[in-house]
């Protein structure tokens, strides 16, 4: 008997899920046996990915099922957990170059000690989420989930826009630059679940771009904070001048690239997400 429409799209989300549980295990298992700045960052997006599926379940599949709100909860511990160690990795990769200055070094030592003190109670979500068994799932429950997410992107690309709008028209919008970030992310990770298309994978382009290029401008965000609170000195007034010029220039980048995008959504919302930013 051939399979109906909804059979085949349960059947392709169930795999993926499958297949994104099954990363986040080998990412969990990574990053328990070496927490180095590489497998934080791999760990994070596995576990965004994870969440993302686990958003747009069907009521059906999460009715009498605690298991699933359970690994989100143990999913967002993880992330929270480890959101200071990749700040603190961050920081030191832009330190690594001016770290002779003796005012700098003594910075580094302390964030060094901090990342410790993180990396220590992260370990304990860490194994929690690693030793739990990934939430069963079966066709029939997982059946209308790519209907879910496409309601859900619709829903999200209006709230990217509206955030957009407001960016692009300030560049002290510090959170709300954070926010937009954060959106396009889950935005696109709730695109990669619905079947591959040339116009899937060009929007999910698009905001991939404006991630990379958001999350350096919120990169210099958290840095200039973070070493703002730490000294003084000379050296590091100057450092943070400069990431603050930086900052800027990158800012002016993201707005000149996407202005056409922002006319777009003045005249259709949700905005279309056709051209991106570079880096």
């Amino acid at each position: 008997m051939a399979r109906t429409p909804s059979s085949v799209g349960a059947a392709r989300f169930l795999e993926h899920y499958q297949s994104t549980s099954k990363a986040v295990n080998d990412r969990l298992r990574e990053y328990l046996g070496d927490t180095k700045a590489s497998n934080v960052q791999s760990l994070r997006g596995s576990i965004r990915r994870l969440d993302a599926i686990l958003r747009v379940l069907p009521k059906e599949a999460r009715r009498g099922d605690r298991s699933i709100d359970d690994c989100r909860r143990r999913c967002r511990k993880v992330l929270k957990l480890t959101s200071q160690i990749r700040d603190i990795d961050m920081i030191l990769g832009k330190l690594d170059s001016e770290i002779s200055h003796p005012s700098l070094s003594k910075i580094a030592r302390k964030l060094k000690s901090q990342r410790r003190e993180h990396v220590e109670r992260s370990m304990s979500a860490a194994w929690k989420l690693f030793e739990m068994r990934p939430p069963e799932l079966e066709e029939r429950t997982v059946r209308g989930s790519e209907s879910h997410a496409r309601r859900m992107i619709r829903s999200l690309e209006g709230k990217v826009a509206d955030e957009l709008r407001q960016v692009l028209g300030s560049e002290s919008r510090v959170e709300e630059l954070h926010s937009l970030r954060k959106r396009c992310k889950r935005l696109r990770y709730t695109i990669e679940l619905l079947p591959n298309s040339s116009q899937r994978l060009a929007r999910a382009r698009v905001l991939r771009g404006w991630q990379d290029a958001l999350g350096l401008i919120r990169d210099s965000d958290v840095f200039i904070d973070r070493l703002g609170r730490k000294d003084t000195a000379a050296g590091v007034k100057d450092l943070i001048q400069a990431e603050r010029l930086s900052r800027h220039t990158r800012y002016l980048r993201f707005v000149k690239t996407n202005g056409a995008t922002l006319e777009e959504g003045r005249r259709s919302r949700p905005a279309r997400l056709q051209s991106g930013p570079k880096p």
